[in-house]
């Protein structure tokens, strides 16, 4: 029985091992930028207001703020940007959800408090004085007295209530209405806009265009391109149905390894001739075969010695052959 399902094994071994190789690789979004390069979706925080005249409160001019406020996932070890949420990024114009590129923010990525600070304070200086600096008066911002007039804070796309679990994490302006146009601007989420490190704007339309969901590879939260693509070989995998496969399959060949052992123990504790020098032969296998015999009749009850020599013949000739077969 052993036998046969040591044959069974060693045939579909290479057909288990095979198998074994098929991981599933972690996707996740990726956006191509002019030089060609690539830079992980996650990498863009979604704008959420611009300080054009930043030098004013000692920031830079074009100083942009994004939507950084992090939500934890429910069973999950990964963050997200509530703001996302809306459905309104570039993979729901495919048919995807964001879950569906492996979306993930790590436990590293929480935004500093002074952003979240200054996101919190912006939101409450436009609530009071209103955008693109249209109040011409003094203002006051984080306890200081600005000159008129007002900070020039412009927009892309404000998330309204329905993205945010606390209503106290809106940022101002979805429904503020622009006193010269009797419009809202900042309500079209077609208009969302996104922005890196380096300071470059990304329309929606562009990110639409330009995404792509691509394996995630080990350092993706920085930029690589094809120059340093051999730093970023190490892609990450997902444990898949190959990980039950190799459970199994490492089952299956202890079973076969001790298998295997047993048969040698019992091979080399049974077997009649594994510790003889030589096989018998001549006169010595005569000598071996009369001990043989005596050792028969001993065990039977039988003393050789009260034998006829008739009784011998009938007796003996059939351990002979029972002996000989053994």
């Amino acid at each position: 029985m052993f036998i046969a399902y040591a044959m069974l094994f060693l045939i579909s071994i290479p057909t288990l091992a095979g198998a074994m190789t098929g991981y599933t690789p972690i996707i996740d979004p990726f956006i191509r930028r002019n030089d060609s390069s690539l830079i992980p979706f996650r990498e863009l925080p979604a704008t959420s207001y611009i300080i054009q005249d930043g030098s004013r409160v000692n920031l830079t001019d074009n100083y942009f703020i994004g939507s950084q406020r992090l939500q934890h996932l429910s069973g999950s070890q990964s963050y997200m940007p509530v703001s996302y949420r809306d459905g309104s990024h570039w993979l729901s114009n495919y048919g995807y959800d964001i879950s569906d590129c492996g979306y993930r923010y790590f436990s590293g990525t929480e935004p500093e408090m002074e952003h979240v600070y200054l996101l919190a304070n912006v939101s409450s200086y436009v609530s009071q004085y209103g955008f693109y600096g249209l109040t011409k008066a003094e203002t006051t911002w984080m306890n200081e007295t600005l000159e008129s007039p007002a900070l020039n804070i412009t927009a892309s796309f404000l998330p309204g209530r329905e993205q945010y679990d606390n209503e106290s994490d809106i940022p101002y302006g979805h429904d503020w209405t622009d006193p010269r146009t009797d419009e809202k601007p900042f309500s079209n989420p077609q208009k969302r806009t996104y922005y890196d490190s380096q300071g470059n704007v990304y329309s929606l339309d562009y990110v639409i265009s330009s995404g792509s969901c691509q394996p995630s590879v080990e350092g993706c939260d920085a930029t690589f391109t094809k120059s340093n693509s051999d730093a970023y070989s190490t892609q990450i995998y997902n444990w898949g149905f190959s990980l039950v496969q190799a459970t199994i399959t490492a089952a299956l060949a202890m079973i076969w390894t001790i298998g295997l052992y047993i048969m040698y123990l019992a091979a080399h504790l049974q077997l009649p001739l594994m510790d003889t020098p030589e096989i018998p032969r001549g006169w010595r296998a005569v000598v071996r075969l009369g001990e043989t015999i005596r050792r028969e009749l001993d065990s039977h009850g039988i003393d050789p010695e009260s034998l006829i020599d008739k009784q011998p013949k009938r007796l003996v000739l059939p351990m002979t052959l029972t002996v000989a077969r053994s």
